[in-house]
């Protein structure tokens, strides 16, 4: 009987079966810490690319905007060689086509192929510091059809740190950025 009583007191691996009932919520909390972290590092980089893409596409000549849009909706300039130079340098950050690119999915082919499209439209006004329309002044004076503002815009699937081993989470990963061309 005390050898019953002494055996149910011993504590001898204790610890050893705790840290085996502990470990695997662990690990799923760091598996999934990377997996947020990954996605949000990711979104930045799209962000960053289109961003960076749209300064390139505002420094264009205003030839490349030249019959600018008179209805509500934007031009699509895509197969242009603005919107394919943008391209570049939205996936490249650079026009350097032999760059890697900057996020993994941006040479993706099919159903989870990147959705990359480059408008613009014209404004002739714009609404002053009253409230009021104002005639475009400035470099956008005597542009024909008023001032091109470029938007560029992404949409990428995101790929997550563990997509390789088949734990993929369909998610998308969206940028927009708009930048006043300044025909540089």
């Amino acid at each position: 009987m005390t050898r019953l009583v002494a055996m149910m007191r011993c504590e001898r691996g204790a610890a050893a079966a705790e840290m085996a009932v502990v470990t695997p919520f662990l690990v799923l909390i760091l598996a999934g810490l990377a997996e947020t972290g990954y996605y949000f590092y990711a979104q930045h980089r799209l962000v960053e690319s289109v961003r960076d893409a749209a300064r390139y596409a505002a420094r264009q000549e205003f030839t490349n905007y030249a019959n600018c849009p008179t209805s509500a909706t934007p031009t699509d300039i895509s197969g242009t060689a603005v919107a394919t130079n943008t391209e570049l340098v939205a996936r490249k950050g650079s026009l350097d086509a032999t760059r890697t690119d900057r996020l993994w999915g941006w040479s993706q082919t099919g159903a989870n192929a990147p959705v990359f499209t480059v408008t613009y439209e014209c404004f002739t006004t714009r609404t002053g510091s009253s409230g009021t329309a104002q005639n475009m002044e400035g470099i956008y004076e005597n542009v024909a059809g008023g001032a091109p503002v470029v938007t560029v815009d992404a949409q990428l699937a995101h790929n997550g740190v563990f997509a390789a081993i088949g734990f993929d989470v369909a998610t998308q990963l969206n940028a927009q950025s708009s930048a006043s061309v300044a025909g540089l």
